[in-house]
């Protein structure tokens, strides 16, 4: 089904919004307009250090329009690990395509009403999961949750054409949550970063140390950041907004 003029217009201008989101707190503008055009009723975008079960359960997540006792219960009983949503989104042939809530549950022992803790009439939506950041193994998803007796079909037009644009706000500097990183490994890292190229005598010379410690914190590093190399390190610092 075809989208008038009008929603066409509005499409246009939350994407524009997306394409200018850099820090969680402008997010919420974005939901609202979910919400008003799209019959949303809620919006839930995680990221993690990786598709593993102890990365997911530890992920960053921002949610809009959801009881809170809902995501209280789901990450207290760590229920990503046995969603069949995040399962079905996960899958290799879907990566970075929109999945259906109801496909994903049809199939499954485990209910909407089990994961969400909440019993539900007519709850549906839609997902996408990617591992975008290939280098870093970083992993994210975005849901969002529409009343399926009231959104129309031209509405469920505008959410599979939103929901990649919303979903890529993930992939930004900032949003993926670091491990513990001291003030001296920051410092580290920024120093590196400033660097076309580096060894650890010459992070070391920046920084007014020898080789051999810079040589320990960037063990240090990728111990914490789950990497092996130590450039994918400074990747992974500008995903997480410590490295510009």
């Amino acid at each position: 089904m075809a989208i008038s003029n009008t929603q066409y217009e509005e499409l246009l201008s939350v994407i524009d919004i997306c394409n200018n989101v850099h820090r969680n707190k402008d997010i919420e503008p974005i939901w609202l307009k979910l919400r008003s055009l799209c019959c949303a009723t809620g919006l839930i975008m995680s990221v993690s250090e990786g598709p593993n079960a102890n990365q997911i359960a530890n992920q960053s997540t921002f949610v809009y329009g959801l009881p809170l006792r809902w995501m209280e219960n789901y990450k207290r009983n760590n229920l990503a690990l046995i969603d069949p949503l995040v399962k079905m989104a996960k899958r290799k042939e879907n990566n970075n395509r929109v999945v259906n809530w109801r496909k994903a549950f049809d199939n499954s022992p485990v209910t909407i009403d089990k994961i969400t803790g909440m019993e539900h009439d007519s709850i549906d939506g839609y997902a996408i999961f990617s591992r975008s950041h290939n280098y870093t193994h970083a992993s994210s998803m975005t849901s969002i949750t529409v009343e399926s007796e009231n959104i129309t079909e031209a509405q469920k037009v505008m959410l599979h054409k939103l929901i990649p644009h919303i979903h890529r706000i993930l992939e930004r500097p900032g949003f993926l949550k670091g491990p513990n990183i001291t003030k001296r490994e920051k410092q580290i890292l920024k120093a590196a970063g400033k660097l076309k190229s580096f060894t650890y005598d010459t992070v070391g010379e920046k920084m007014g140390i020898t080789g051999r410690t810079a040589k320990h914190h960037f063990t240090n590093l990728r111990k914490k950041l789950q990497v092996d190399d130590n450039y994918i390190v400074i990747e992974k610092a500008r995903l997480m907004g410590m490295v510009k």
